[in-house]
């Protein structure tokens, strides 16, 4: 895919939601209604990303519950028509509390909540696009992405938050009513539950019978509430007891990543509006006497918060409760503990912001968010071959956006190569490079154009031109500049500088262009590490085909091309360092930009498309390894 590459100044955009995605709701969780729901991600052009059971990579948008409770989708539409809200109305798929949902946007229309869904359009991917989230009424719209953007392959375009704002319900102290059952107690986890014959008291709530004053005292009871010791009513009694916590929510909207903060000892089942979201060292079907399973905990652990993520059930506007079932490991324990908290945070789901996410996140939070993406640089002329000197102009229609370009083939950042302010002056081969950079934005791919003056190529000579090795490295030798002996001489048969000139100018040329470490960097290079194989020894590149000026395809091809592209070293003898000259393989991956190239290289008798393929240097009977000169360089098929 286009390469995005978030600045410096990017700022983290984090949706406050759990990670779960369709999981089975328990009656009591589903019975939530979902009133509020966003649309934060979606992907126009899914090239490399998520597939869906079909095994194609579909389109695919995710629906956020910023209703503060679980539930389904049972009655809401999605749509790209803004004619139609009830384009593709959305089954009863379950959604857990600030959960995810991912809906493919394939056009194949699959609408069994049990299954995987499929709205019945595809996601627009050129500028101008339209796609909504309706709630149920067919009315009224909860998400529009409106006149968007143009898409990018495997990139994201959806919403996000300048501010997050932590929340706290519950801390130890909190008020709580307690009960030591002596049978059955229907409902007790319920919201509207009449717990007030319970006792009163303040978090935690326990006891301990061991404790001694020493300097270092292991016990509990600094850790109880007024009213929070229960060592009469429940020890040699009951190992279990109902605790109930309540509080105050004005409204749960943008309420999300509520998170149980827990001291326990030995066991705990919880629940939140009558809705079971956690349990630790439980029986599989609790009743009012049930003790912990796994024995005595540790009380260095038991004295420490752990944190579980609320993601079943919900809160409610006004009064919620926690509800838990503490546990002992028996009734004549000599000791038990629970002090619980609950947090969460809260995000204005009126102030959202869109934008492009470099990498999508279907069924999970969204991650960096960039207002958008540089255009592509333009230059001119275009790359090839000259014999005058040259002025180099480049734009980018971005307003306001940064050019960085380099003439070394490096990568041109904003810490590495110049700004471009006036066109250049180019007059000797030159690779130039360029980008365009803007605050808050993120970029594509870099522009490499290769510029060839055919002079400075029988020119050149054998020492090592500038950022080269001067000697071998890890073994490797190198071999540079042109064969004087061919450029100069006096025979046109043999060479001579007019026959040669008119051979490189005979056929088109390849360039390939990579930052200089990635080949000749002691650690990193894979020419100076010859004999390492594998996609870990692949390096970012970039091909151009160069047609000579007059030159006619006999393929027919109208114009070279230009690709960025992975390159390896490839071959078997010919690995040697002692060997100058090694053969490449070049891949076409999403991952650089283009991941497939569309080119007749072999006119009508080959193929058009190539995932990857090889550029060979003979070494049996060659010149670069051991001086033979009975290569063969053609042959008869």
């Amino acid at each position: 895919m286009p390469q995005l590459i978030p600045s410096q100044y990017l700022r983290a955009f984090a949706l406050a939601v759990s990670y779960t995605v369709l999981l089975p709701l328990s009656p009591s969780a589903r019975a939530a209604a979902i009133t509020s729901a966003k649309i934060t991600e979606f992907v126009a052009d899914n090239r490399d990303g998520i597939v869906d059971e079909d095994g194609n990579q579909s389109d695919w948008l995710e629906i956020w519950n910023a209703s503060g409770v679980a539930g389904d989708l049972d009655g809401w539409h999605l749509t790209d028509d803004p004619t139609n809200l009830k384009k593709w109305t959305l089954p009863a798929i379950p959604i857990t509390t600030g959960g995810y949902v991912v809906i493919f946007a394939s056009g194949k229309d699959r609408s069994d909540p049990a299954g995987e869904p499929h709205a019945n359009f595809r996601i627009q991917s050129d500028a101008g696009g339209y796609l909504a989230l309706v709630k149920p009424d067919g009315v009224t719209i909860t998400t529009v992405f409106k006149n968007y953007p143009k898409q990018f392959a495997d990139t994201a375009y959806g919403l996000g938050f300048d501010t997050a704002t932590p929340l706290t319900f519950l801390v130890a102290g909190a008020q709580a009513k307690w009960h030591v059952p002596t049978g059955p107690v229907a409902g007790w986890t319920e919201t509207k539950f009449n717990d007030a014959a319970w006792s009163a008291g303040a978090t935690g709530i326990g006891y301990d019978i061991n404790w001694t004053e020493t300097e270092l005292n292991t016990s509990y009871d600094h850790l109880f509430g007024a009213g929070g010791d229960v060592e009469d009513m429940m020890r040699s009694k009951n190992p279990s007891i109902y605790i109930r916590i309540p509080f105050e929510v004005p409204n749960p909207d943008g309420i999300g990543k509520l998170k149980l903060r827990m001291k326990w000892d030995d066991g705990f089942v919880t629940h939140l509006n009558g809705t079971e979201f956690e349990r630790q060292g439980a029986p599989a079907n609790p009743a009012w006497n049930s003790s912990a399973t796994n024995g005595n905990r540790n009380e260095t652990d038991a004295k420490t918060f752990f944190e579980f993520p609320v993601d079943q059930g919900g809160l409610v506007q006004g009064t919620n409760v926690l509800a838990i079932q503490g546990l002992n490991s028996s009734a004549f324990n000599s000791d038990v503990l629970f002090v619980p908290e609950l947090t969460g945070i809260f995000q204005d789901i009126e102030k959202l912001v869109t934008g492009f996410f470099v990498e999508p996140t279907p069924g999970t939070e969204n991650g960096f968010r960039i207002e958008g993406i540089v255009a592509d640089t333009k230059v001119e002329p275009d790359r090839g071959f000259y014999d005058s000197p040259i002025q180099v102009a480049i734009t980018t229609s971005t307003p306001e956006a940064t050019i960085r370009y380099t003439t070394d083939a490096s990568t041109p950042t904003l810490s590495n190569g110049s700004t471009y302010t006036a066109p250049i002056t180019i007059s000797h081969t030159t690779t130039l490079r360029a980008s365009a950079f803007k605050t808050g934005f993120g970029r594509r791919e870099i522009d490499t154009h290769t510029y060839i003056f055919v002079d400075d190529v029988l020119a050149q000579s054998g020492a090592a031109p500038p950022g080269w090795p001067t000697n071998s490295v890890n073994g490797q030798v190198f071999n540079y500049g042109m064969d004087p002996n061919i450029v100069n001489h006096a025979n046109p048969n043999i060479g001579g500088d007019k026959q040669v000139k008119d051979a490189l100018t005979a056929i088109p040329t390849m360039s390939i262009v990579t930052d200089q470490a990635n080949l000749t960097g002691p650690s990193t290079g894979i020419y100076t590490n010859p004999q390492s194989d594998g996609i870990e020894w692949e390096r970012e590149s970039h091909l151009e085909l160069l047609f000579p000026p007059g030159y006619v395809d006999p393929d027919g091809n109208p114009t070279g091309f230009a690709s960025p592209a992975g390159l390896r070293i490839r071959g078997g003898f010919s690995r040697k360092p002692e060997n100058p000259k090694h053969s490449f393989r070049l891949f076409f991956r999403d991952e650089y930009g283009n991941g497939r190239l569309n080119y007749r290289l072999f006119g009508d008798e080959g193929a058009d498309e190539f995932d990857k393929f090889d550029l060979r240097t003979p070494q049996n009977y060659s010149w670069s390894l051991g001086g033979d000169s009975r290569n063969s360089f053609m042959r008869d098929i």
